[in-house]
């Protein structure tokens, strides 16, 4: 993937500076004093002198992908977001034409916040994230000469690049889609008080004392109408049901007991469907 980064950045450069052939060449070496002496026409220079995480844009939370025959579930991660630093630097026998290089090279650099979709080659073009592009700032002490003095070269003019791109090292995977949560309220059992000792057995598997039960529930509402209209209203409690616009719709905080769905497309009258709190398996969908 970063050779991919690097060939963007080449055909960038040439196409937006532009670099007509055999003017200016665009290399990615490390340039020390050897490589510099040999050097035949002006070149630009991009060194990868650092690759790290952006701890700023972690997100390790998984997140549900798009769901399968309305039953599975895709469970995604978040992919890692890269730093990639480039140390950008002008070689020409005259300052003047380094200096030159350096300005029509910003010029360039400073028109995108992220890399062209048209530059964005092999995985690349699979991002889920733009490629952003940060030139000449600076979050960190300034190591210039420490890299100079590392190379063995004298010291010239660096413009910073920092290319932010996303790898997905994880693998998705496809779990059954929860239907229902259940949450007790209670008071633990210190002192075993369940039926084995004469207790009054009103404990849950985690040893509970349950005062209280509430359930989450999630189901599909299934229509050949079109659902851009849809409604639903629990008329027991008289509220009405948040609708995703695939149909998924979810209730909160119910007690246990049955229920009616009142489904209104848009487009017949209103009709009326059962739910049982809790269902075991959990059957929430509704047909039309």
């Amino acid at each position: 993937m970063i050779d991919n980064l690097d060939d963007a950045l080449r055909d960038l450069l040439i196409q937006e500076m532009p670099i007509s052939s055999n003017e200016v060449d665009i290399a990615f070496d490390q340039p020390t004093r050897d490589w510099a002496s040999r050097l035949s026409r002006p070149t630009i220079n991009l060194f990868m002198h650092d690759v790290r995480e952006n701890n700023k844009l972690r997100t390790q939370q998984p997140y549900l992908g798009s769901s399968i025959s309305g039953t599975m579930a895709t469970i995604n991660v978040s992919p890692v977001r890269l730093d990639v630093h480039y140390m950008v630097t002008a070689w020409a026998n005259d300052p003047g034409d380094e200096h030159r290089l350096l300005g029509r090279l910003l010029m360039v650099l400073y028109r995108y916040k992220a890399l062209p979709e048209e530059f964005q080659y092999g995985p690349l073009a699979d991002q889920e994230y733009d490629i952003l592009m940060k030139v000449a700032q600076y979050d960190q002490r300034d190591i210039r000469r420490e890299i100079w003095s590392m190379l063995d070269n004298e010291m010239r003019p660096i413009v910073d690049l920092t290319m932010t791109l996303a790898i997905e090292p994880y693998a998705d995977w496809t779990v059954p889609l929860v239907r229902q949560t259940e949450i007790s309220y209670g008071q633990m059992d210190p002192y075993g008080l369940g039926t084995a000792n004469g207790g009054n057995g009103n404990l849950n598997t985690n040893g509970l004392v349950i005062g209280d039960q509430f359930y989450s529930v999630t189901g599909m509402v299934h229509s050949t109408y079109a659902l851009e209209h849809l409604s639903v209203q629990l008329l027991e409690l008289a509220v009405p049901v948040t609708v995703a616009p695939n149909g998924r719709y979810s209730i909160l905080n119910l007690r246990a007991g049955t229920y009616t769905l009142e489904v209104w497309t848009g487009q017949d009258s209103p009709t009326q469907h059962p739910i049982e709190v809790p269902s075991n398996p959990a059957e929430y969908d509704i047909y039309l």
